[in-house]
């Protein structure tokens, strides 16, 4: 049995591609490439930003914390300076409620930006999915150009 590269009268040659079917299909191939190099790059900063945002929330809630502890030693200097005791329970309870919001306030900026993160992150694979399957078609469409181009087929 042999095997035949005829389909019909037309022959699978190279040659049966014309000049323009050529520039149209490395024009095809080189869009693919591109494509598939923009889809790579939008991804890589869907991921750059998404541990920014959790780096920027890390160092919000040092600001955060920071502030809490200025906030803190400021009530204790108005507490002395008005003749209250400081180390009483007043004055206890007043710098635990500061120290509190402020610990609150700094884990509710992280997990804010680890909200955002994540939504940055889905976006990423979401888009590589579709990457993929962008680049799968269009090999495929690619193949059967060059196909019915060999074959001396008009696309």
């Amino acid at each position: 049995m042999t095997n035949s590269n005829t389909t019909g009268a037309n022959k699978y040659s190279l040659s049966n591609i014309s000049g323009s079917e050529g520039a149209n299909i490395l024009g095809s191939g080189l869009s693919i490439i591109s494509n598939y190099q923009q889809a790579k790059s939008n991804i890589r900063q869907l991921k750059a930003d998404a541990a920014a945002r959790i780096g920027f929330g890390k160092l919000e809630a040092e600001r955060i914390r920071r502030d809490g502890e200025r906030v803190v030693s400021q009530a204790q200097s108005e507490l002395a300076s008005s003749g209250l005791d400081v180390s009483g329970l007043q004055g206890q309870a007043i710098q635990d409620t500061i120290k509190f919001n402020s610990e609150m306030n700094a884990y509710e900026r992280i997990f804010t930006a680890q909200n955002e993160a994540n939504a940055l992150l889905k976006q990423a694979e979401i888009l590589k999915k579709q990457q993929k399957g962008g680049l799968v078609q269009g090999v495929l469409n690619l193949g059967q150009d060059i196909a019915k181009a060999m074959a001396g087929t008009p696309s």
